[in-house]
C-alpha cells in the first residue's frame, strides 16, 4: 500500500499529456501524440503509421503495373522515318529479316516503317526512282486488285484509307499489286512512283 493508493499507470488519449499517478502524485512526461488503449495495449499511432506505409506500398505497385502496361504497349508497336535508304541500312533496318525488305530500292527516300511486334504486322512507305520500282517488281508475282488482302488496320494518317480492308475504291485502283516476299502485298503507284508496302501476321 503507498497512502492508500495502488500504484497504477493510467493511459489516456490526449497528445499533450500523460499522467502517471504513482503514491497520489502527478508527474507531467514528455508529449507523445499517441492513442493507446489500455485493453488490449494497441498503439493506434503505430497502427496508423503502418497503414500509411502500407498505402503507399499499394501505390507504388499499382504505378509498377501501369508502368508495365503502358511499356509493353511502347515496345510492341514501333514507328520510324528515315530520309533516304542509306539512313534505314545503318540504322540496321534493312535486310533479310528485318522490317525493310533488303529487294527495296537504293533510291528509296521519305522512307516510313510501322511495325507491330505482337502480331507481327509491318506497314512501309517510301517513294523511288520509276526505274527502280520497275526493277524491283519484275521479280515478284503480279495480283490482280480483287485478290489482294488489304490490311485491317491503318497505321496513321500517312497510310491511304483505300488501302485498308472495306475501304476500296475507284483510287485503290491507280495501284498495281504484287506479291513479293510471302504474306507481303507491295502497292506501286507508278504515277507518283510511291510504294506501299505490308506484312500480314498470317
Amino acid at each position: 500500500m503507498t497512502n492508500g493508493f495502488e500504484a497504477c499507470r493510467l493511459r489516456t488519449v490526449s497528445p499533450t499529456w500523460r499522467r502517471t499517478f504513482t503514491e497520489g502524485r502527478a508527474e507531467p512526461t514528455i508529449p507523445t501524440g499517441r492513442v493507446t488503449s489500455s485493453a488490449r495495449g494497441i498503439d493506434l499511432w503505430v497502427f496508423l503509421r503502418h497503414t500509411d506505409v502500407l498505402t503507399r506500398v499499394r501505390s507504388l505497385l499499382w504505378s509498377l503495373v501501369l508502368l508495365a502496361f503502358v511499356g509493353c504497349g511502347w515496345f510492341e508497336i514501333s514507328e520510324k522515318t528515315f530520309p533516304t535508304y542509306e539512313d534505314a541500312v545503318k540504322a540496321d533496318w534493312v535486310g533479310e529479316g528485318r522490317r525493310i525488305p533488303s529487294y527495296t530500292p537504293q533510291s528509296a527516300v521519305e522512307i516510313r516503317v510501322r511495325a507491330d511486334a505482337e502480331s507481327n504486322e509491318t506497314w512501309l512507305f517510301y517513294r523511288a526512282s520509276a526505274e527502280d520500282i520497275h526493277s524491283m517488281v519484275a521479280s515478284c508475282r503480279a495480283l490482280s486488285a480483287t485478290a489482294v488482302k488489304y490490311p485491317r488496320t491503318s497505321p496513321g494518317g500517312w497510310w491511304p484509307e483505300s488501302l485498308r480492308a472495306g475501304k476500296e475504291d475507284e483510287s485503290s485502283r491507280r495501284h498495281k499489286y504484287y506479291e513479293c516476299r510471302d504474306k507481303t502485298v507491295t502497292a506501286v503507284d507508278q504515277g507518283r512512283s510511291e510504294v506501299f508496302e505490308w506484312r500480314f501476321s498470317s
